[in-house]
């Protein structure tokens, strides 16, 4: 199998045409955090979440060069890794919700190399 050749993660704001407004906080933009995991081949996974204001993509990219050589099929084994390499940040919060972006992306990938959806999975 192809190893993982690249992680990246960006900040991707959407403006909303309309505020949204819950008591006193107002958010005129939407802002996601994207994922994309390529293999030495070329193919791609993605995922993507609401950031909401949290350093989720610098959560990211700091896990992100742990999974570069790995093996794309082995997504339980890459979770329990960066699961693992997370315990300075906490294991919790931000640090799961950027292994589940990751993760997400990864079982996306496994699932275009697989040709099947992965919920088939």
């Amino acid at each position: 199998m192809a190893p993982i050749v690249r992680v990246e993660g960006w900040q991707l704001g959407i403006k909303l045409r309309r505020p949204v407004v819950f008591a006193s906080t107002r958010y005129d933009e939407r802002d996601y955090t994207v994922v994309q995991i390529t293999d030495a081949d070329g193919a791609t996974g993605s995922a993507y979440a609401m950031a909401r204001s949290a350093p989720l993509v610098e959560t990211v990219n700091t896990l992100a060069p742990l999974m570069l050589g790995r093996d794309p099929w082995q997504t339980r084994g890459t979770w329990d890794m960066l699961y693992s390499a997370s315990i300075p940040y906490g294991q919790r919060g931000l640090a799961l919700r950027a292994i589940s972006l990751l993760d997400v992306a990864s079982w996306d990938l496994k699932g275009k190399l697989a040709g099947r959806p992965v919920h088939e999975l």
